[in-house]
């Protein structure tokens, strides 16, 4: 890592707490909440779940559908291969018990909070995050780090996604930073790693395997990287 970092951005899910864990154990609960043991084992229902999401990216990546229709599709088709009428208010309500129980799972973590808030009186710090942005914020509310930012930017509030290069040079340009001094902390190598440096950002590569992937990548990255959060925050306080 080069010296001279003025500021630091932040991912949030799998970046700053393990969402992965919370969403696999909420995944199960809406298969018992639904009762759905009697159209298919767990496992099964979950491998159609992989199955259609990956479908469904495949068809985003060409063009054929669009990224903020993927939670719905892929749940409606899910329900259709087990023989069950799933509508688009049926998957609105679905995604809305699920985050009941994913955000049931989350708890504050105090040496996350501290060393937060230790890093924030040597850098300015952001957090860049895609998602609906009243979950976002609720996540960071429940995990009590909601206050600690320099700034928050979420996608349903900015309609900037990652890795759209205007998603990080939003925050570049409205806080007067220099690209090579700020460095991007995140878990997704195409979505934050990958735009950052092209940007000339510094980056530091939380490497963790998503809960709806079954395949170990390999990146070329040379730059820093970790599967826990804590190391970053002792790289970046030594400093």
């Amino acid at each position: 890592m080069k010296e001279n970092i003025k500021a630091v951005i932040f991912d949030l899910d799998n970046t700053l707490y393990d969402f992965s864990k919370s969403w696999l154990r909420a995944n199960r609960d809406m298969y018992n909440y639904l009762n759905l043991s009697p159209y298919a084992s767990y496992e099964k229902f979950f491998a159609i779940f992989k199955k259609y999401n990956e479908n469904i990216l495949s068809d985003i990546s060409q063009g054929k559908t669009r990224l903020r229709h993927l939670r719905f599709l892929r749940i409606m088709a899910t329900m259709k291969e087990l023989g069950l009428n799933f509508t688009e208010e049926d998957a609105q309500k679905y995604y809305e018990k699920m985050f009941e129980f994913i955000l049931a799972d989350i708890r504050e973590d105090k040496i996350l909070t501290s060393n937060l808030t230790k890093l924030k009186s040597k850098y300015k710090i952001f957090l860049l995050t895609n998602g609906i942005a009243r979950e976002q914020r609720l996540k960071l509310e429940k995990m009590k780090i909601l206050d600690i930012f320099d700034g928050i930017y979420i996608s349903s509030e900015t309609m900037l996604n990652k890795p759209n290069s205007q998603a990080f040079l939003q925050i570049i340009e409205n806080h007067n930073l220099r690209a090579e001094h700020t460095l991007m902390v995140g878990d997704s190598f195409y979505h934050d790693i990958v735009p950052a440096q092209k940007l000339g950002l510094q980056t530091f590569f939380i490497e963790k395997k998503w809960h709806l992937s079954d395949e170990n990548y390999t990146y070329d990255y040379k730059g820093y990287k970790t599967n826990r959060i804590n190391n970053v925050f002792s790289k970046l306080l030594a400093n």
